[in-house]
Formats: C-alpha cells, sequence, structure tokens
C-alpha cells in the first residue's frame, strides 16, 4: 500500500521543515558571535565576539522556549532524586538569562625553587 502523493509530499516538507530548523539552531548556537545584548548579560564588553558561556546561554534559551513544562520533570527525573523540576526550571531560566558561575580568574603561577639562569638543558637535582 502506498500512500498518496499529498499525503507523501506532506511528511517530506514537513521532515525538510524540521532539518532546515535543527541546522539553523546549531548553526545560531555554534557559530554566531554575541550580540551587544549577549555580550553584556554575559558581563564582557560588547566587542568580545564569543565570549565564557555564550553557547551554553543560547542553547538555555532554545531549552526555554521549546520544551514543554512535563520536559523539566522528566530531565530532573534522569538527574537523580535530589533535583526537581521546579530547581531545574529555575536553573535554566537563570544560565538563558546569563547568569552562569563565572570561572576563577586566571593567576600567574608561583615562582619555582627549581628555577635555574642560563642555559635549560641543565637538569636540577
Amino acid at each position: 500500500m502506498t500512500l498518496p502523493l499529498t499525503v507523501r509530499l506532506m511528511y517530506h516538507g514537513f521532515r525538510a521543515a524540521i532539518t532546515g530548523a535543527v541546522i539553523l539552531v546549531i548553526g545560531w548556537i555554534a557559530f554566531i558571535p554575541a550580540t551587544t545584548a549577549e555580550a553584556s548579560a554575559l558581563g564582557q564588553t560588547p566587542r568580545t565576539d564569543y565570549p565564557a558561556g555564550l553557547r551554553q546561554m543560547r542553547a538555555a534559551k532554545v531549552f526555554v522556549t521549546i520544551a514543554p513544562d512535563p520536559a523539566y520533570d522528566l530531565a530532573a527525573r534522569a538527574m537523580g532524586p535530589e533535583v526537581t523540576g521546579w530547581m531545574l526550571r529555575l536553573v535554566v531560566a537563570q544560565v538563558a538569562a546569563g547568569n552562569l558561575p563565572r570561572p576563577p580568574p586566571k593567576t600567574a603561577p608561583a615562582p619555582s625553587d627549581r628555577d635555574i639562569d642560563g642555559p635549560r638543558f641543565l637538569q636540577v637535582d
């Protein structure tokens, strides 16, 4: 039994539209530089193209926009009994707003007692 041509055309058109939308969203998350609003939400200067946390923030925005209410409960159930659906919803909403945990500032390494002056091929015992 074959389906009528109109049903097959609708199926393939819907499948192509979903595939195109997924490619578009993944491209936006991965390759588009940050806007000034996104950079300022992440606490960076507006000229920063890819601030730390940009991709996580965009993925959280997509999840908040698309995911229905039961999706948070299912994801919380997969994470374990200590996480509830409303906690996960709160965390995802905060990440989508740009409130990400900041990495600690980089500090210079402490000077070593084993640094030597002169050629580096000598080994200190």
